[in-house]
């Protein structure tokens, strides 16, 4: 053990040499492997996991060539092994070299306990609440303890973060059965890798039939797809897939499950001397689900580093790592697909397994093709679904939207300072973006509020709605000064907060940045931000903000990779050079309306289409509401030709509207 770490251990605490946080497969297949390589003598071991592994709660299929270390070490514990292969109603496959293996948990997790037995490891059943490092090193905290170990090894059940740009997040859910038939019609020798003969109920589902006898097999249901798989339907699909092909049948036993399917970041902090492990280390391949092969090389890694006594922090993997590679780009197609368009799903699949040599599939599927052999690959897929994906994934890009921003800045300019060309095209775009995605991003508060449409409390809704409009309105007719910088104070916490959580900014971060873009488009543009501020509030600015206040966030963005936060920033800083409505528009419509409503978007988890039609009540609402405010509200210019006067009467009018819509978008962000 590490003297230097015991000397330092609280009285309170208990120091091991490895503490185990979960004892699930991943952390058996490392005990194994360090029993194997003799590295568990005088060792002082602690296992902590809420639940008593003592059913066989999982099984694990993998193949592997007859010559890898896999079957090699692992061979006790196969309980059966398929050398031929078949598809749907293709014909059955020699897969030989490899092999198809199947495990029971079970029997990894009785292994175990023998060892434990030999061993006399402590072993408690507890939660873990906290998993950290300190100056004395790495612990893991119970509710009763903190205990210290040289390396702590985290095998507990990943927590995804909120989705980020073209990244998804679906479920591999499944039910199964083991089988008994009445006659013998099993080959043992073959297994029935994805059979797409049943209902696809809007996603992907297929059977596996894994034959043990010739009379008994493992029947199981699985469903690619973001909901989970229903035990009903899929107890009713199963029993019709059985009774026609197989005839008469009694359930020996059952089992259900799901994996997660995603390539979005997981909610790890990568300390010293924490291990992780399993999925919680990136180790389940996003387009398939499967696991337990990686999960061994990952644990014969880890003991092989300790034996040789090199570091194993450089086992543990960083979600850019993950992220980068052509797999992982394949593989976040496939995903947007099978979320996308679920019904997609059979015929890539089937197109896959007609046309491509099923071995050369299971080389691709273990990330150990060439190039060439991927693109002769995808050429017997069906293209539309791949280049519709790759499509959104470009128009998604994070950098994208910022630097078309740009360029249409830098046109505007080009055309003229309020030339009637820059006028025509630039306000043009301005009143469409309000229309598509400006006034509709601040008409679903409703079902954000109230998570659907309820005639019941949607009265409520509106007069509540109306009147937090009202009290901001009466601001505005009691002390006008107090209502602008109230507006302006406001709409930096609600414009921070957008791109604070795009960006990930802390929350006085956010504001800040808010109050800097917003500051710097109007001072920017003294000349028209007094014109509009003296007409409705009689208040001028005599000051501007400089450039050089964007600096630290243009050095964050760099230092962060964050390319799109760099674009919008010399965006903003070429807007200054275009008119202050134009500006202002296109941050408003261009920044603030779109990211909100990808916000949006991922809460109501609804397409495009659906939420702009439940925005439409309110978003026709809300034009005649501007439409009264223009007739009603009376005119403090002395001409009344005066743009700036109607603009004015304008921003009072958002300004009332966007107040309940800043609270209800606040709620949503705490969420």
């Amino acid at each position: 053990m590490n003297t230097s770490l015991s000397s330092h251990i609280p009285i309170n605490a208990k120091k091991y040499d490895y503490i185990f946080a979960g004892a699930g497969v991943s952390a058996c297949l490392v005990l194994l492997e360090l029993h194997r390589q003799n590295l568990l003598h005088q060792k002082n071991i602690l296992l902590l996991d809420p639940t008593l592994h003592n059913t066989n709660d999982k099984t694990f299929c993998f193949w592997a060539n007859e010559q890898e270390t896999i079957l090699e070490i692992l061979s006790p514990f196969i309980s059966h092994s398929w050398s031929h292969i078949q598809i749907s109603d293709t014909k059955v496959d020699n897969i030989s070299p490899l092999t198809y293996n199947h495990i029971e948990s079970i029997s990894l997790y009785q292994e175990i306990e023998k060892l434990e037995k030999i061993y006399s490891w402590d072993r408690l059943f507890c939660a873990v609440e906290d998993i950290s490092r300190n100056d004395t090193g790495a612990y893991v905290c119970t509710k009763e303890l903190l205990y210290y170990a040289d390396i702590v090894f985290d095998s507990r059940t990943p927590t995804y973060l909120s989705k980020e740009h073209f990244q998804t997040h679906i479920y591999q859910s499944f039910i199964g059965w083991t089988i008994q038939l009445n006659k013998p019609l099993f080959d043992v020798d073959t297994f029935r890798m994805m059979d797409f003969n049943i209902e696809q109920d809007n996603s992907t589902q297929f059977v596996y039939v894994l034959p043990f006898t010739s009379s008994q097999a493992l029947v199981e249901i699985t469903r690619f797809g973001s909901d989970l798989i229903q035990k009903q339907s899929a107890e009713q699909n199963l029993h019709h897939y059985i009774k026609e092909q197989f005839g008469e049948y009694s359930i020996i036993d059952r089992e259900h499950g799901c994996i997660p399917m995603s390539n979005v970041k997981i909610d790890n902090e990568i300390k010293h001397d924490i291990i992780l492990l399993g999925a919680r280390n990136y180790l389940t391949k996003p387009s398939t689900g499967y696991t337990f092969k990686s999960m061994f090389y990952h644990a014969n890694n880890i003991v092989d580093k300790i034996s040789l006594y090199q570091d194993v922090n450089s086992l543990n993997i960083e979600y850019t790592q993950m992220s980068k590679g052509r797999f992982a780009f394949y593989d976040s197609l496939l995903l947007h697909i099978l979320h996308t368009k679920p019904h997609q799903g059979k015929p890539i699949f089937q197109a896959l397994f007609r046309s491509v040599d099923t071995k050369h599939i299971l080389r691709f599927l273990d990330e150990k093709t060439s190039l060439t052999e991927d693109i002769l690959l995808f050429i017997a897929l069906p293209w539309t679904p791949f280049l519709q994906a790759l499509v959104q994934k470009f128009i998604t890009l994070s950098w994208l939207r910022p630097l078309l921003l740009t360029c249409l800045t830098i046109m505007l300019y080009a055309l003229g300072y309020n030339t009637n060309s820059q006028q025509i095209i630039g306000y043009g775009i301005l009143v469409i973006g309000l229309f598509v995605v400006g006034i509709p991003h601040g008409a679903v508060d409703h079902i954000l509020e109230m998570g659907h449409w309820d005639i019941k409390r949607t009265p409520s809704f509106i007069i509540s709605y109306l009147l937090l409009s009202s009290i901001f309105g009466s601001i505005w007719f009691v002390y006008p000064p107090l209502a602008l910088f109230l507006f302006i104070g406001y709409s930096c916490w609600h414009f921070g907060e957008a791109d604070g959580k795009q960006w990930g900014f802390h929350p006085l971060i956010s504001f800040l940045w808010g109050f800097i873009v917003l500051l710097y488009i109007l001072t920017s543009h003294l000349t028209e931000t007094n014109s509009i501020t003296n007409s409705i509030a009689n208040i001028t600015f005599s000051w501007q903000f400089p450039v050089w206040i964007f600096l630290p966030f243009f050095l964050f963005s760099i230092f962060k990779k964050q390319y799109s936060l760099s674009i919008t920033i010399i965006w903003l800083m070429i807007s200054s050079q275009i008119p202050l409505l134009l500006a202002f528009g296109m941050y408003f419509i261009g920044q603030h309306s779109i990211t909100s409503w990808g916000h949006i978007k991922d809460h109501i988890k609804q397409s495009n289409i659906a939420i702009w039609k439940k925005a439409l009540p309110f978003h026709a609402g809300a034009w005649l509401m501007l439409l009264i405010f223009f007739i009603l509200r009376p005119q403090t210019s002395v001409l009344d030709t005066d743009i700036f006067v109607h603009w004015g009467t304008f921003f009072i009018f958002i300004s009332c509207i966007s107040f309940p819509h800043s609270i209800a978008m606040h709620r949503l962000y705490l969420k």
